[in-house]
């Protein structure tokens, strides 16, 4: 639900289940923070509040074009599959602030790369390259985004 993804390793392949609709949103805003950037050649601090009603304007359509947990429990709305356990070999439950790593930075090529690293090395060293990351492009410019940081959580679980 929202902005949080799975992504499931199974005997034969890798499937990342995740609703693309709050993507489609934030893609908007994306566009307008960028282009006010470029136009008043401003910070991203600047440009995210010129554009405070787009934000806003996204948040209003919580639970009603896209779907969070929140005190208005709202399961029936959230994308479901099932997925013999017998087949899985690893899930990783991530925010979207995580999920920048593959998708914002584009550092893997492939989620089999980032569930290689995650098992190699440790979900602390993929975090640490979102903060690398987040820290070399503080304004957002090689990787655009509506913010420097997001919060960044992830589970990993291996079976």
């Amino acid at each position: 639900m929202g902005d949080c993804s799975i992504i499931i390793e199974n005997n034969s392949d890798v499937q990342i289940y995740e609703d693309k609709r709050i993507k489609d949103l934030e893609n908007i805003t994306i566009d307008k923070i960028t282009s006010y950037m470029k136009k008043y050649n401003t910070g991203i601090e600047k440009a995210r509040s010129a554009n405070i009603g787009q934000l806003k304007k996204n948040r209003a359509l919580k639970n009603i074009k896209y779907f969070v947990l929140s005190d208005e429990v709202l399961v029936d709305k959230a994308y479901s599959d099932i997925v013999p356990m017998d087949q899985i070999k690893s899930i990783l439950i991530l925010s979207d602030g995580f999920s920048r790593i593959y998708d914002v930075f584009n550092h893997y090529k492939t989620l089999s790369g980032l569930l290689n690293d995650i098992k190699n090395n440790s979900i602390e060293y993929v975090w640490n390259l979102i903060c690398k990351y987040e820290k070399d492009d503080y304004d957002c410019i090689k990787y655009p985004r509506t913010k420097t940081s997001d919060d960044a959580t992830a589970v990993y679980i291996e079976f």
